[in-house]
C-alpha cells in the first residue's frame, strides 16, 4: 500500500516535471 502510494507520488512528480521543463523549453525559445 505504502510503495504503491509512493510510486504512483513519484511517478506524478515526474510526470509534473516533465511537463514543467517542456514548458520552460518552449517559454525560454519565445524569449530568445
Amino acid at each position: 500500500m505504502v510503495t504503491l502510494a509512493t510510486y504512483q507520488l513519484l511517478g506524478e512528480a515526474e510526470y509534473w516535471w516533465g511537463n514543467t521543463s517542456l514548458m520552460m523549453e518552449a517559454a525560454y525559445e519565445e524569449f530568445t
